[in-house]
């Protein structure tokens, strides 16, 4: 059953903003990050991720099981985080990492307060990466994807839930995978 599961080729078009709809009463655009000149001005308008929390994440996949039992597998991953912050203009952002190849969120060592002191993005072979950089610990978040989109969400500070399956994506779905299973 396995030897029937292969990878759909990735489409070759390049990746379109599908709203500019912010889930609040503003329209607030999505901006892609993609040079390393747009990724130093992420870091900086969010001042180097100081004093900052990942608040939530939220995670999805191609992966599926229809009500027929058969499986849809579809090889990508997407990530979509608010992160917050002590700061304002903006005090929080939502972003979205497209493609995701890794994502590492673990506690901090109880000698640590459990915040991100200072944490950044860069660009390493062709990747967009996040990661706490405090020294003297081993970091406890790290992210790693093709494609990041991001936009101000400073109206989502606070305990409440705000990431959930109600919302516009930035850009259409990936391409999906082929199915088996029952009836193949």
């Amino acid at each position: 059953m396995w030897s029937r599961i292969f990878r759909q080729p990735r489409s070759s078009e390049p990746l379109q903003p599908r709203s500019t709809e912010q889930p609040t009463e503003s329209a607030i655009p999505w901006k892609e990050v993609k040079t390393k000149q747009e990724v130093e001005e992420l870091n900086n308008h969010f001042g180097g991720f100081h004093d900052a929390c990942l608040k939530e994440a939220l995670g999805w996949g191609g992966f599926n099981v229809s009500d027929e039992l058969t499986m849809a597998c579809g090889f990508w991953h997407n990530l979509r985080v608010l992160f917050q912050r002590q700061w304002k203009n903006p005090s929080a952002i939502e972003v979205v990492f497209l493609d995701l190849q890794e994502f590492r969120w673990s506690p901090a060592a109880p000698e640590y307060c459990g915040y991100t002191l200072d944490a950044g993005l860069y660009l390493q072979d062709g990747l967009i990466i996040c990661s706490d950089v405090a020294v003297g610990h081993t970091p406890t978040l790290y992210i790693a994807a093709q494609s990041l989109w991001w936009r101000d969400a400073s109206d989502w500070m606070g305990e409440e839930m705000r990431l959930g399956p109600n919302w516009e994506p930035p850009i259409q779905d990936p391409p999906r995978g082929h199915g088996y299973g029952k009836g193949q």
